[in-house]
């Protein structure tokens, strides 16, 4: 009797459990015909068949948000207002109250980080109008990186919607009106001042005196043609600085630019009362996604964008894609939005929680991310434990045997032991193959000498 080489596969596509679970293959396509048990040999045969095989990796992971992060406040004084955990706040809500005046939510790139006002420009002026125009108000085409009246009207717009008086409306706004206008009259009076002055030294005639002076009285004509300019500068400034102060101005306190689409509050640690500045709450997105943390040799096998199936606590199905491997929960460029018709992929934060990029810095596990396709199937289970099914390689039409029934060779190599009608029970014919993949004990065989529905032995 020929002894048999037992074969073991253990090979890197071999499926896996991650977080304390056992090796768990994922399904193959293949029927089975029942077994010819051999007593006198141990052997027992197996019909080669012709299906298709899929291997990959199983996760375990939970529903989540994603890590909160901080929101800060700059504005002095105390805390008038505080939104509620759990709240959502969308681009031109108010997300909290300080000394009565609002502080609003804008989508944008750029935060602000100084004042802004009438004729500012700058790539901060650029976010503002851009966060303005998503909002619906300002017309896109003036979004450039000119603070200008449409600007203003804006930002007058923002503060009405929420029930708030523009800026220039307050106490506040109408001194700088007030102090502006005022500085306006005395500029206009020195001018007028000014003119009179030049007018009062009259003329010059053919000697160059000026009528009924003599000589040594001629007015200084130089110095009042100077001071009359600069009368005139002086009201072109102050002029300049009415129009600024009637128009509404705003500055990193009454706003925050976040590239988020919305947020919701997660934790406010802070009470009406407090002082405003620091941190006000911590905030996530407003979609949920699945984490799962995996070794770097698991992440290896994944890709930003594989289709992943998740299993839900109930049983029930739902499909997804990676949308991070290596960047601690944040997508990846290429992994591309999973998108369903009752809400698409997860939104996230300013960095949609997790770790920085690449996993805790000095771990040997990272952070791996999935969206699922209907966010309406897991958003209300946040925090449960979900199972994730990742196909990292498949076959299809091709023949497919037990691995038990691979024999090793001497010479190198795989082979088979084919049963060949009318020989004696338990026996056969060694034929080479070539070894494809390898998934729910069975593997993917080629070989001229075997067709589907032949037979091999195992034991």
């Amino acid at each position: 009797m020929r002894r048999r080489t037992k074969v073991v596969l253990a090979s890197a596509i071999a499926v896996t459990v991650v977080g304390g679970g056992v090796a768990v293959p994922l399904f193959a396509d293949f029927s089975r015909n029942e077994e010819a048990a051999t007593a006198e040999t141990g052997l027992r045969a197996e019909t080669v068949v012709r299906g298709s095989l899929a291997a990959g990796t199983v996760i375990s992971g939970s529903v989540s948000r994603g890590g909160a992060e901080p929101l800060n406040g700059t504005a002095e004084g105390i805390l008038t207002s505080l939104p509620t955990p759990g709240a959502v706040i969308e681009p031109g809500d108010r997300i909290f109250e300080s000394n009565g005046l609002p502080t609003f939510l804008l989508q944008g790139s750029v935060p602000l980080w100084r004042p802004l006002q009438l004729g500012s420009r700058g790539k901060d002026v650029q976010s503002l109008n851009t966060s303005l125009s998503a909002a619906g108000l300002l017309d896109g085409a003036l979004a450039d990186d000119v603070f200008g009246p449409g600007t203003s009207a804006a930002v007058a717009a923002l503060y009405r919607a929420a029930g708030y008086v523009p800026p220039s409306g307050t106490e506040e706004g109408v001194e700088r009106i007030e102090a502006a206008s005022e500085a306006v009259d005395v500029a206009r009076d020195a001018l007028t001042e000014a003119e009179d002055a030049l007018v009062r030294a009259g003329a010059p005639d053919a000697t160059g005196q000026a009528d009924g002076d003599d000589a040594s009285a001629a007015p200084d004509r130089g110095g009042l043609e100077k001071a009359l300019s600069e009368a005139a500068t002086t009201l072109d400034e102050a002029e300049q600085d009415l129009a600024i102060a009637q128009a509404e101005h705003i500055s990193p306190s009454d706003v925050v630019i976040l590239d988020v689409p919305r947020l919701r509050v997660e934790a406010v640690p802070v009470r009406v009362g407090d002082p405003a500045g620091g941190e006000i709450l911590r905030w996530t997105g407003t979609g949920v996604h699945v984490e799962a943390t995996i070794t770097r040799s698991q992440q290896a096998s994944l890709s930003g964008g594989d289709a992943v199936r998740i299993t839900l606590p109930n049983g029930d199905g739902v499909e997804g894609v990676i949308a991070s491997t290596d960047s601690g929960g944040r997508p990846d460029k290429e992994a591309g939005a999973a998108g369903g018709a009752d809400g698409g992929a997860a939104e996230g934060g300013a960095a949609e929680g997790g770790a920085a990029e690449g996993g805790v810095p000095g771990s040997d596990t990272v952070v791996v991310r999935i969206d699922a396709e209907s966010q309406s199937a897991i958003s209300e289970l946040v925090g449960a434990a979900v199972r994730v099914e990742v196909t990292t390689a498949s076959v299809v039409d091709v023949l497919v045997v037990p691995v038990t029934a691979l024999v090793a060779l001497a010479e190198g190599g795989y082979a088979v032991e084919k049963v060949v009608p009318g020989a004696p029970a338990g026996s056969g014919t060694l034929v080479p193959v070539e070894v494809g993949l390898v998934a729910e004990a069975r593997v993917e065989v080629k070989s001229s000498q075997l067709r589907e529905g032949d037979e091999v032995l195992v034991p």
